[in-house]
């Protein structure tokens, strides 16, 4: 028996049947419904979203989590594709903002990074969360 359903509201999905709670999950341009059970990982993680960030050089962003956890993003991996080519123009890049529905950054020409993702690219190289990025699929 599912303990809730994940929807699709604008560009995020949203949980509907807990108090209060977000997920920020994006699956590409793929959103759609999903089922969580107890004991899933769906179930079990961490809610995340960014806090506070401030562009330091080149494609580096230091960001802030509601963890309390303070890393140095390099996002220099994703500058490709329409939306993100022009944000290889660096004055481009240091206009991001913080986007207060969605919760991660987001830049003037509508480009966005899902939370996760900036989490992974922050701390990719801590031990302890190797589980969790292999969870989320960011590696194998």
């Amino acid at each position: 028996m599912p303990i809730g359903e994940v929807r699709v509201s604008r560009r995020r999905l949203t949980r509907q049947s807990w108090t209060g709670a977000r997920l920020c999950v994006f699956r590409g341009l793929r959103l759609e419904r999903v089922a969580v059970y107890p004991g899933t990982v769906l179930e079990q993680s961490m809610f995340l979203h960014i806090t506070k960030a401030r562009y330091i050089s080149d494609y580096k962003i230091e960001v802030v989590f509601n963890d309390g956890r303070r890393g140095v993003a390099d996002l220099s991996c994703v500058l490709k594709g329409t939306v993100f080519e022009p944000l290889k123009k660096k004055a481009i890049f240091a206009q991001f903002e913080i986007d207060s529905e969605l919760e991660t950054i987001v830049w003037p020409n509508g480009a966005d990074l899902a939370p996760e993702f900036v989490y992974y690219r922050a701390f990719r190289d801590d031990p302890q969360l190797q589980a969790q990025f292999e969870q989320w699929g960011y590696i194998a």
